[in-house]
């Protein structure tokens, strides 16, 4: 009976664990959004870098939306597995568009952030990796 008693605190523990998480990755997610906004706006780059900012965009406002709405899962643990997934699968795609941004694109806009950028981008991916093997 103490057993599944410390398992049940230990699992919920590791639930909010991994909320907030997935609260703090979709915080992280609008600042990379925010950051490569401000450049992908510039006003000397606009003519160029416009369409990439405005699917920069929904990306980032997607990201966050489904890593809120994961975390919100996970928190109310109605389905938390779901919400891991769901989580999971944003962190994926935050850290595609970062690499992209960082490594692929011609502007390489994330070049100098690219040590302590790679630290936004693990939250929401851990969440996801906490709620799938717990």
């Amino acid at each position: 009976m103490e057993k599944t008693q410390r398992n049940s605190e230990s699992a919920k523990r590791l639930n909010r664990i991994a909320a907030f998480l997935g609260f703090l990755g979709a915080i992280n997610s609008m600042a990379i959004g925010f950051y490569l906004l401000s450049i992908l706006f510039n006003p000397i780059n606009i003519s160029n870098l416009v369409i990439q900012g405005y699917i920069a965009a929904l990306i980032i406002a997607t990201v966050a939306a489904i890593l809120i709405y994961g975390s919100y899962l996970i928190l109310k643990n109605e389905s938390a597995r779901k919400g891991g997934k769901i989580n999971l699968a944003a962190g994926l795609i935050l850290t595609s568009l970062y690499i992209y941004y960082s490594f692929l694109s011609q502007p390489r806009l994330l070049s100098w952030f690219i040590p302590i950028g790679v630290l936004l981008i693990i939250p929401p991916v851990l969440s996801g990796i906490i709620e799938e093997f717990s």
